[in-house]
């Protein structure tokens, strides 16, 4: 009671009084001034994750490269930067009966390779009985990692398919763009050429419905010395992009010196040969 009593009998002054308002009111806006800081920075930043996470997901979703699977089914698989089909284009009938796109979205290039390669054995496209001719053309954005994932998807059916051989192909976009014209893969395009840079008479609608084996077949008549309408320029260049796959679709075959030829997995960059 007796303190009590004693802070009764304080009396501020007035101005004491109202320098302790200012100096509350002071604390207190700068409190309010931090908070609203604060909210503004934590909005700017929601916004900033905002704009990388769509951006992120749109750069996610844009192929970078394209890998042409052409058996008798024929599609495209559209790859991103990293590496993940993310679009699928079916080329013929037989291509859409084969497997849903979503089967194939998300995997790596050679896990989806390995998907289309399974459905085609399931469905009777590969015969266990012959060669088979599997055709890998790469398309887009050329670098080490998109020539590593082709090499990739061709070794991995190799090592699983002992009567596949595949046939490679680096190929300029200006192909790619052509065949989009004709709503055919690029890499079937590539062989088409190909035929008839040693038939004229040959069209694009006489071929691009047949099997790879069946114009690896005809190219492989073709580029035979028995052919003499076309220079031997041009039947050498054509033996030179498919000697892998013509030794192993007939046996090994013999070379000049009378040696038996070790049959490959394709071409490197064969488009470059063609004139």
């Amino acid at each position: 009671m007796k303190i009590r009593d004693a802070l009764d009998t304080i009396s501020p002054d007035q101005t004491l009084i109202d320098r302790t308002e200012l100096l509350l009111r002071a604390n207190y806006n700068k409190r309010k001034i931090s908070l609203y800081k604060n909210l503004t920075i934590a909005a700017s930043l929601l916004v900033v994750i905002g704009a990388f996470s769509a951006t992120g997901y749109a750069c996610y979703q844009i192929p970078v490269s394209y890998i042409d699977v052409d058996i008798n089914p024929s599609l495209e698989l559209g790859v991103n930067i990293l590496s993940r089909v993310v679009d699928v284009r079916f080329f013929n009938r037989d291509a859409e009966n084969l497997i849903d796109e979503h089967a194939l979205s998300g995997q790596r290039p050679e896990e989806a390779v390995n998907l289309i390669l399974e459905a085609a054995d399931v469905q009777g496209y590969i015969s266990h009985h012959e060669t088979n001719v599997i055709s890998l053309a790469l398309s887009g954005r050329k670098s080490k990692r998109s020539e590593a994932f082709l090499d990739n998807c061709a070794e991995s059916i190799t090592s699983q398919y002992e009567d596949i051989v595949v046939y490679k192909a680096t190929l300029p976009g200006e192909l790619r763009d052509e065949a989009d014209l004709g709503t055919m893969s690029a890499g079937k395009l590539h062989l088409i050429k190909m035929v008839q840079q040693l038939d004229q008479s040959a069209t694009v609608d006489e071929y691009k419905n047949k099997s790879v084996a069946d114009i690896f077949n005809r190219l492989s008549t073709l580029s035979s010395e028995d052919n003499t309408d076309v220079s031997e320029e041009s039947r050498s260049a054509v033996r030179k992009n498919i000697e892998g796959v013509t030794a192993k679709l007939g046996g090994n075959e013999t070379s000049d010196t009378g040696q038996s030829s070790e049959p490959t997995t394709g071409a490197q960059d064969p488009s470059s040969n063609l004139k």
